[in-house]
């Protein structure tokens, strides 16, 4: 750990040089300065990539398990519906606890060790997952999935908003977004090639880089400050900010927006008006980030479009969506530090609102035809309400058949169902597409910019744990949602929480484009 400190101090002698008064700087100066930023922010991005692999994880697993459901050992394991949704919940369940330790151990450590300790819950829960010889060890390395998660957001995404300059903070914070979408990919590409118990030794080598690629960075500039290491932060803040910026002014602005919390507990620091408004409102972005469809779609996107009747492959089409992602926050990258947070919050929720009400009227007349075709018996007589239409699926009307076998045939076979079998795909890659500039980024990008830095990494886990309350309720309500609202009713039970996010969004949310962090 001394040898890492001595060659990351080293690096940043080296980017600093002589010291220079605030003067102009050249383009090509400036293009060298964001590069390394860039690249620092990558190299702290690896372990939001495994995030994507532990979140999306289920969707070739169970895919795998349908075709052949034999573990490492060669043995068989068998998985219930109900743990089927717990192999999403239960990783939201160790966010929690990985939330609330990441909030005391980022502020007591540092940003940069914890990134490094990282390696260890990455490799316990992958290896649980992949050595699994029954659903209770597989859901146990889950869990340990869901504390590395909780530890890398709160300690990955604090440092990334503390090292950025702010025109390109926004940006950079979602390089975060970015790696995630890209594990969603990775992991699903893998499944093609991978079972479900091999794709977990490949998440493993992408921690060990990450741990190895922590060694030769820096300590955040402001965890050095209010730490009282002002001379490092100093020298490291003029290599990030350049000559033309005035580091003693953003070093006195940082120390004043701490002055007021920097020996108080965390307690007292919460029923502070501007501190308890804020809370609230990141809060609420995180039920509607959960509540909107969004994490459903990305841990049971293979599911949705098995039970949808697309005639698309389920792991291609659950690709594609992810893809449609990746190329969302590409675009937003820029637009982010343009327009802002808030718009961005707003154009996303109205895409995702219309998209959802789309889908669930889709899956309503889907059902509505299927209902048409007989009645409700175990065993029946197909009939239909419309007997040329019967006709037309090579079916003689009165023949005695059974639901159980015929179902899934005649609805492969409604002509209906195939005209309109995109429509599930087109409104999943929209939404994805929207989702992925505004809503899925943006609650975590405030939890991190609207407090300051003595307490940020407590506010925001507090913020990210109550998120992972949201994100393990929504997805093991997932079959008992669909069952009490019907497929139908559940997205449009979403689309209503978007429309409420665009409302929290106008009202609410403050907009910090152009801020700087204290």
């Amino acid at each position: 750990m001394a040898e890492a400190e001595e060659v990351s101090d080293g690096a940043v002698d080296s980017l600093v040089g002589s010291k220079m008064q605030p003067q102009q700087e050249t383009r090509l100066a400036s293009f060298r300065r964001i590069l390394k930023q860039v690249l620092m922010v990558v190299c702290v991005c690896q372990s939001f990539l495994s995030i994507g692999m532990m979140a999306t994880w289920p969707n070739p697993a169970l895919a795998d398990l349908r075709a052949s459901n034999t573990t490492i050992y060669g043995t068989q394991i068998h998985l219930t519906l109900t743990q089927e949704d717990m192999l999403g919940s239960t990783v939201s369940a160790g966010s929690i606890l990985g939330t609330w330790l990441g909030g005391v151990v980022v502020a007591k450590l540092g940003r940069r060790r914890v990134l490094m300790l990282l390696l260890l819950p990455a490799l316990l829960g992958w290896g649980l997952v992949a050595l699994a010889p029954s659903p209770p060890v597989m859901l146990a390395g889950r869990f340990v999935n869901g504390m590395s998660c909780g530890l890398t957001t709160v300690s990955g995404s604090t440092y990334i908003v503390e090292l950025s300059d702010t025109s390109i903070r926004g940006g950079m914070s979602l390089l975060t977004t970015l790696f995630i979408i890209l594990g969603f990919i990775f992991t699903v590409s893998l499944g093609f090639a991978l079972r479900w118990f091999q794709i977990p030794f490949v998440a493993i080598g992408i921690s060990i880089s990450c741990m190895i690629s922590m060694f030769f960075l820096p300590e955040s500039p402001s965890y050095m400050t209010v730490k009282k290491k002002e001379d490092e932060a100093r020298k490291l803040l003029k290599a990030l900010r350049g000559p033309a910026v005035d580091i003693e002014e953003e070093l006195q602005n940082l120390k004043e927006k701490n002055k007021g919390v920097q020996k108080e507990s965390v307690f007292r620091v919460v029923r502070q008006p501007a501190i308890a408004k804020s809370l609230a409102v990141v809060i609420t972005l995180f039920f509607v980030h959960n509540f909107c469809g969004l994490t459903l779609f990305i841990v049971n996107a293979t599911r949705i479009f098995h039970t949808s009747g697309t005639s698309i492959d389920e792991r291609v089409a659950t690709l594609l969506v992810f893809m449609s992602q990746f190329v969302g926050v590409c675009s937003s990258i820029y637009l982010i530090d343009v327009i802002g947070r808030r718009k961005c919050l707003i154009i996303s929720l109205t895409i995702g609102a219309v998209c959802q009400v789309v889908f669930g009227t889709y899956l309503y007349c889907k059902q509505t035809q299927e209902n048409s075709l007989y009645v409700n018996s175990n065993q029946m007589t197909l009939t239909g309400k419309n007997t040329s239409f019967v006709e037309a699926l090579g079916i003689t009307p009165g023949t005695f058949i059974s639901n159980a076998t015929v179902y899934p045939t005649v609805l492969m076979k409604s002509g209906w169902t195939q005209v309109y079998a995109w429509v599930p795909v087109v409104c999943l890659l929209v939404f994805m597409f929207g989702a992925s500039g505004g809503i899925m980024p943006v609650p975590f990008i405030l939890a991190y910019e609207y407090f300051p830095t003595t307490v940020r990494s407590q506010m925001s886990s507090v913020c990210v744990l109550v998120g992972s309350l949201f994100n393990m309720a929504v997805l093991a309500l997932f079959t008992p949602m669909q069952n009490a609202l019907t497929p139908a009713g559940l997205y449009w039970f979403c689309s209503a929480v978007c429309v409420f996010g665009i409302i929290v969004s106008f009202a609410f949310v403050r907009e910090t484009k152009g801020e700087h962090v204290g």
